[in-house]
């Protein structure tokens, strides 16, 4: 049987030679033709179907080489990406008619610039180079790959009209064979028609059977491929035409894995965007695995602090609620090295079991039950440390798009795990801090109680001053009395600077914990906002800036929860430099004259006459104390002025410290029109997160930490804050700060290392010569003020020292009456 179209030609003109030589040599003119016209139509197209798809996955292969590369820090494997590009650029040479010329040339251009720029970026990269500028020349590399990509996609495509063509003149020629064979001889008619049309049904057959094939390849469908029924030039254009339909389909379904896989990680980072506790993230995990890659059951183990492995979450598994599930429910707890599960946990590498066999595991439902073909264990494991395990049981076995899948949501789901865990750990300090805060009150009532059997007597002592001298031993008893309260609140005195001291370790070691993760978060929410593979719609963008925004609102708040703890730990230091005095006026100009005209105000800042130029201070200190009080002036201000006074203290006016000198101390004044500040909250201005404005909720608010950090920031320069206030006319702050505070200055001493310091007045500006009176050496503020108000409630007055010196010398000055003395006083 004749099987290629050349024989079947050949027999039809040798058959109709017997009528008519005239009709063999047209047969034969014509069926040349015809020949040439399919070889003309395989040499230009079928090549070009070819050609696309090998060199886009050449391309595809020189970008995974870079990533490869990039992700092992390997400059070998970087400078192998060289011979992926000259294999593709030597495609291009060897494509022949199948590509034009100018198509080739601007491939090769596009392939030489994707792979510069791409190398360029990669190698900088494995040199750990980053910042801003690397991450700007990212997007500049994908519109590289984008435009070899578009460029081969369009020199290798076929068009419709292209392919109708071709075959429309392979039938024209066929057409015009039978016409001229007809014309030549009516002897043979009837053989020639015959054989022609059998042989014309199978060739028209085949070419019906092409067209329908390529006009279903046109469309997308790759799954049904062209018929063949034979064996010649036209069957073989078919099955090179069902090798491209293979080839497209292939990628495909590459393609769509690539989609699945990504679906699947955002889905799971969507499960798990709220705030959960270790198990809830474990639920939501397994369950949301298992129903993306079809497991019938799963579980999840997290390693504790024991090194122990906890069931944390399963998907479809017994409970163990009675005995016929008790056999076949996971076990609790595993110990690393124990099962399949352990093992994993100890190489980090994922163990996959095909065909387990019996293992006892079944899944039930109400109507049957079933076993695994396969077990799959992953290891969640984050910068070389497992955080978990997770086990699925597949009623298929397992495929390389799900091992896949899993290898690539293992480390972000370890990360989850971890930060659940720190949130838990986080939770339970807070909670043993409220406990202890509780115990606290507890104290502080006690301490109450006290102080109100403290003030009884003081009632009776003052009605024993008016015979006093007869009743010093009485006094005597007294002053035994007070020792011992001064004893029980030096206890007490002692216990709160031991709180204190937990407190800020903890806010320190806390800040910096919550900074970590913070910064990761707002690298990846500002990467996500820019929207560089415009993969993301505009409300996820604008979810992506909100994290950011409340990321960094965050972060200043843990800024300052952290200085505070370090000036509370008494770690912060000062740097002394000559700073002009104009350039804190222009400053608060620059900084703060916009936020002003914004809200309707007059900003005014003054420097009085006289005053030095420079000022040796800590310049950065003493711009954040000014921008703390401008800028709640200008927060709490809604209409008149907010001034700024650069002076000398007033005349007469008293210094809130003593080694503080009227002639060499400049003042700070920002005074406002604002509401004013309740004389009951005057106490609670300077006390850390304490929020006075707050308290009106039409007001606005802050953390309370920044007067706070203020106050210690201008004792820390030697100098101290102050403030006055009128309610309904405004506020004063003024900041006294030394001309010149010298290296090695220490500010007033401090009553504890983690304690802020508290200013102590006595009466020795108004002690007459012979007025009955108490001298009180104490070095601590807190305990020294308290044991002056009881002596004042009984009618005296009373003198305070700090050291011993200083008590001396009191003593031999005033002659008191009595002496409270602490025994161990630092010197």
């Amino acid at each position: 049987m004749v099987r290629t179209l050349r024989g079947k030609l050949l027999l039809i003109v040798g058959t109709g030679a017997l009528v008519l030589a005239a009709m063999v040599a047209a047969g034969l003119l014509l069926g040349s033709r015809h020949d040439r016209e399919l070889d003309d139509l395989e040499r230009r197209l079928v090549p070009r179907l070819e050609l696309g798809p090998r060199l886009l996955a050449d391309l595809e292969r020189l970008r995974r080489a870079m990533q490869d590369a990039v992700s092992a820090q390997d400059h070998d494997a970087l400078a192998a990406t060289i011979e992926i590009r000259d294999a593709l650029v030597g495609s291009l040479d060897t494509a022949g008619p199948a590509l034009h010329p100018a198509d080739a040339e601007r491939i090769r251009g596009a392939v030489h610039e994707y792979h510069r720029v791409a190398r360029d970026i990669s190698l900088r990269l494995i040199e750990g180079e980053g910042g801003e500028a690397l991450v700007g020349e990212i997007p500049q590399m994908q519109r590289a790959h984008a435009r070899a990509e578009a460029l081969i996609r369009r020199a290798t495509s076929i068009g419709k009209a292209e392919l109708a063509a071709g075959f429309a003149a392979v039938r024209a020629a066929g057409t015009r064979a039978q016409q001229l064979q007809l014309a030549f001889g009516l002897a043979g008619l009837a053989v020639v028609v015959s054989l022609s049309m059998v042989v014309s049904r199978r060739m028209l057959q085949s070419l019906e059977d092409l067209s329908q094939g390529f006009l279903r390849f046109g469309k997308g469908d790759f799954e049904h491929q062209i018929r063949v029924d034979s064996d010649d030039e036209l069957a073989h254009v078919a099955r090179e035409a069902n090798q491209m339909a293979t080839s497209l389909l292939e990628l495909a379904r590459q393609r769509e894995a690539a989609d699945w896989q990504k679906a699947g990680q955002v889905g799971l980072s969507d499960e798990l965007r709220d705030d959960l506790e270790p198990e809830a993230v474990a639920d939501r995990a397994v369950r949301f695995l298992a129903q993306t890659v079809g497991a019938f059951a799963a579980a999840l183990y997290v390693v504790e602090d024991d090194g122990t492995l906890r069931l944390a979450g399963s998907y479809a598994l017994a409970r163990g609620d009675d005995s016929e599930a008790r056999d076949f429910a996971p076990r609790k707890v595993l110990r690393v090295g124990e099962g399949l599960v352990g093992q994993a946990a100890i190489d980090r590498r994922p163990i996959v079991v095909d065909e387990p066999g019996a293992t006892g595991l079944v899944v039930r439902s109400g109507l049957a039950q079933a076993t695994p073909r396969a077990l799959v264990v992953l290891p969640l494991a984050r910068l070389e440390r497992t955080r978990g395990v997770l086990e699925l049981a597949l009623l298929e076995p397992c495929t390389d798009r799900i091992r896949d899948f899993l290898t690539s949501i293992s480390e972000s789901l370890g990360i989850a795990l971890e930060v659940a865990q720190a949130r838990k750990a986080t939770r339970q300090l807070l909670e043993q801090t409220r406990a202890q805060t509780e115990r606290l009150a507890a104290q502080e009532e006690e301490l109450r109680l006290n102080n109100q059997e403290l003030q009884a007597q003081q009632e009776e002592l003052r009605r024993a001053n008016e015979e006093l001298e007869a009743q010093r031993r009485t006094l005597s008893q007294r002053n035994a009395e007070l020792e011992e309260a001064r004893l029980r609140l030096h206890e007490k005195a002692e216990e709160l600077t031991r709180v204190s001291a937990y407190k800020s370790q903890f806010l320190a070691n806390m800040s910096h914990e919550l900074r970590t993760p913070l910064n990761s978060m707002l690298l990846l929410s500002h990467l996500l906002a820019q929207n560089e593979g415009e993969n993301l719609s505009p409300k996820q963008v604008e979810y992506a800036q909100t994290i950011h925004a409340a990321g960094k609102d965050l972060l200043g708040l843990i800024n300052q929860v952290l200085d505070l703890s370090k000036i509370e730990a008494g770690r912060q230091e000062v740097e002394l430099t000559d700073v002009e005095l104009a350039h804190f006026a222009s400053f608060a100009r620059r900084v703060f004259g916009p936020l002003a005209n914004e809200k309707g105000l007059v900003l005014s800042v003054e420097i009085a006459e006289g005053l030095p130029k420079t000022l040796r201070t800590d310049k950065q200190r003493l711009e954040g104390i000014l921008t703390n009080l401008l800028g709640n002036a200008i927060k709490f201000t809604d209409r008149g002025e907010v001034r700024l006074a650069i002076a000398r203290p007033a005349p007469g006016r008293a210094l809130p410290r003593t080694d503080l000198a009227p002639e060499t101390t400049l003042v700070f004044a920002v005074s406002d029109t604002g509401p004013g500040i309740d004389p009951k909250n005057h106490e609670l201005v300077f006390l850390p997160f304490e929020q006075v404005g707050a308290r009106d909720r039409q007001r606005p608010s802050g953390t309370g930490l920044g007067l706070a950090i203020a106050r210690e920031s201008a004792r820390l320069l030697g100098g101290e804050l102050t403030f006055d206030s009128v309610p309904g006319r405004g506020t004063t702050f003024t900041c006294y700060v030394p001309e010149h505070r010298e290296p090695g200055e220490d500010p007033e001493p401090r009553s504890a290392p983690n304690s802020l310091r508290m200013h102590v007045t006595d009466d020795r500006e108004a002690l007459a010569q012979h007025d009955p009176h108490l001298l009180v050496i104490e070095d601590d503020p807190v305990l020294a003020e308290q044991l002056a108000e009881v002596i004042r409630a009984r009618g005296l007055k009373v003198l305070i020292a700090t050291t011993g010196e200083e008590g001396t010398r009191l003593a031999f000055e005033h002659r008191p009456l009595g002496i409270v003395l602490d025994v161990k006083l630092p010197d």
